[in-house]
C-alpha cells in the first residue's frame, strides 16, 4: 500500500504554498538478494518503505520564478552494502533537508538559473556488520553528500547563437559507515555554444570539465584503502546537425 495526500493553495497570484504525505517502497533487487560474499545466505528480506513529508511554495513572477521546499523522510527495511561488500539488511535512516530552485530572467537575452539541495542522510539504528564496520545511529550515511547545487548563465546572443556557462558542484561526504573517511567534494564547469547558419543547418559544442579538474564520480573505502571511480577529464564534443528537405 503506497498512499498519497497532497494539497496545494494560492496566496495570490503567481503564488502557491504545497505539501504533499506519502508512502513508497521498493521490492529487494536480484543482486540484493543473490550478490552475496562467502559466508552469507540469502536473508528473508522486506521490501524497503519510505515516509515522506514535503512543505514548500512556487513563485513566478514577471522576472523571477522558482520553488522551495523543505523535507523530511524516514526510510525502514533498508539493505546496505558496508565497505567490504557485505549486505546488511534491516537497516534505517531519515533523511532531512531543504531544496530550491531559481530561474532569473536577468534581461532579454540573459538568463540565470540556480539550482541546490542542502540535506542531512544519517543512519538511524545500530548494528555490527559480519566483517567488523559499525553503522551509528546519527551517522552519515556514506556516500551521501549533504550539498548538491548547480549555476548556469544563459546569454541568447541573437542571430541565432546562444552561449551557456554552468558550474555544478558536489559537497564532501563519508565513504564509510563509520565515517572516519572522506571525499572533499568537487567543483565543475562547463561551456556549451549552438549557432543556427540556416533554419536547416546548426552546431553545438561542449566543452566539459572547462578547468580539468581530477574528480571522482564515486568514491569508497574498501579492503584498507581508498577507491575511486574517475570522471572525465576536459573533453570537447561538436555537433553538426542538418535537417534535409523531405517531399
Amino acid at each position: 500500500l503506497a498512499p498519497k495526500l497532497s494539497f496545494s493553495y494560492q496566496l495570490r497570484s503567481g503564488t502557491t504554498v504545497f505539501g504533499v504525505l506519502a508512502r513508497g517502497f521498493r521490492a529487494p533487487q536480484a543482486t540484493e538478494l543473490y550478490r552475496l560474499q562467502s559466508g552469507q545466505t540469502v536473508a528473508a528480506l522486506d521490501s524497503e518503505t519510505i515516509d515522506s513529508l514535503e512543505l514548500g511554495i512556487r513563485w513566478n513572477k514577471r522576472r523571477w520564478s522558482g520553488d522551495a521546499a523543505v523535507f523530511e523522510m524516514q526510510k525502514r527495511d533498508s539493505l546496505f552494502r558496508d565497505s567490504d561488500g557485505f549486505n546488511v539488511s534491516g537497516g534505517r535512516s531519515r533523511h532531512r533537508g531543504i531544496e530550491i530552485a531559481v530561474d532569473w530572467q536577468i534581461a532579454e537575452s540573459l538568463r540565470l538559473e540556480l539550482d541546490g539541495s542542502f540535506a542531512s542522510h544519517t543512519y538511524d539504528f545500530d548494528t555490527v556488520a559480519a566483517r567488523g564496520e559499525t553503522f551509528v545511529s546519527g551517522n552519515d550515511v556514506d556516500t551521501a553528500p549533504r550539498w548538491l547545487g548547480s549555476a548556469e548563465l544563459l546569454f541568447d546572443a541573437g542571430n541565432n547563437a546562444s552561449v551557456a556557462l554552468q558550474w555544478t558542484s558536489v559537497g564532501d561526504y563519508y565513504l564509510d559507515a563509520e565515517n572516519r573517511f572522506q571525499y572533499p567534494g568537487h567543483s565543475l564547469v562547463n561551456l556549451r555554444t549552438r549557432i543556427d547558419f540556416t533554419p536547416r543547418l546548426s552546431v553545438t559544442a561542449r566543452l566539459n570539465n572547462v578547468f580539468n579538474e581530477a574528480y571522482a564520480d564515486r568514491a569508497d573505502y574498501a579492503f584498507g584503502r581508498y577507491r575511486y571511480f574517475p570522471g572525465r577529464s576536459r573533453e570537447l564534443f561538436i555537433e553538426l546537425l542538418y535537417l534535409p528537405t523531405i517531399d
